[in-house]
């Protein structure tokens, strides 16, 4: 990676990696400070699932997550993918797929 910009967050830029969350559900459209956000516990669930054990599963920190929602919703393939059950407090345990990146 090339950038003529030596702070520290341009220089760590080389070394991060992907992180992608993929989940499906309902969801309210609520005015909070003068803008609109997503609400609702589906909502909640897609941050959470944000800390999850994938890169653990598969040994790698770059990696796609799909929960099992979103799979149905939206016919995602997962063969291949290495299956997690994810929990949480307050939710039902929920199945996920992880795929490696990169």
């Amino acid at each position: 990676m090339s950038t003529t910009c030596n702070c520290d967050a341009c220089s760590r830029g080389a070394k991060l990696d992907l992180k992608c969350i993929l989940h499906a559900g309902r969801f309210v459209m609520q005015s909070i400070g003068g803008g609109r956000e997503l609400v609702g516990p589906d909502v909640v669930m897609a941050h959470r699932l944000l800390k999850n054990g994938g890169a653990a599963a598969i040994g790698r920190s770059a990696y796609a997550l799909v929960s099992d929602a979103a799979v149905a919703r939206l016919d995602v393939p997962v063969a291949g993918a290495t299956t997690v059950t994810a929990t949480y407090d307050h939710y039902a345990p929920i199945e996920v797929a992880v795929f490696p990146l990169g």
